[in-house]
């Protein structure tokens, strides 16, 4: 609570606003039932900072659930971040066996893990490619150079988990970015 108290209050200071001294005491209840019950800092801490906590954990776990994580997890392994750190070809073949099964005959899944191991070597070596920070940017590198005609797996592993989130997103969401992008290209005309 008192990491930013003083740019709050400076900010009500010259907004005047009235600032609630937290060391005041706080009444619960009203007529011959009201009692104190500690002070403003406690009543606040209890009842308005811990709720709203519990309010945005709530709506996370909603949000991302526990095969959404997984996905997350998993597809953290082909991150090109501090030169391929987090590479796993373990955890890419696990990825491709349970969210892309149907994406990949059987004979791929098995050429898959031998492919990302020449794939991995190649890649971390390239001078281009070693100091790229987004997922995204590093597709496009690859695409440049060559790269995805030869590691046609691991290109279409890419593929899928670059617009997986595209694909499993709500109808909501899915129309919300489609009225974006229409009011972005009408915008642009």
């Amino acid at each position: 609570m008192y990491f930013y108290i003083e740019d709050v209050i400076t900010f009500c200071d010259i907004h005047q606003v009235e600032v609630t001294d937290m060391k005041a005491p706080y009444f619960m209840g009203n007529g011959r039932h009201k009692k104190q019950d500690e002070d403003m800092e406690h009543n606040y801490r209890i009842y308005v900072f811990y709720s709203t906590i519990d309010l945005q954990l709530s709506e996370l776990n909603r949000r991302f659930n526990v095969e959404a994580m997984e996905l997350l997890i998993l597809s953290s392994a082909l991150d090109p971040k501090e030169n391929f750190k987090s590479f796993g070809n373990e955890k890419i073949c696990k990825l491709v066996e349970k969210f892309y099964a149907d994406d990949f005959f059987e004979l791929e899944k098995r050429n898959l893990s031998f492919q990302l191991r020449h794939y991995h070597s190649n890649i971390s070596r390239d001078p281009n490619l070693g100091k790229i920070s987004s997922f995204s940017e590093f597709y496009h590198k690859l695409v440049e150079t060559g790269k995805t005609a030869i590691f046609l797996l691991v290109d279409r592993l890419i593929r899928l988990v670059l617009t997986f989130p595209v694909s499993r997103a709500s109808t909501e969401r899915s129309f919300h970015a489609m009225k974006v992008i229409k009011t972005s290209a009408l915008q642009q005309n």
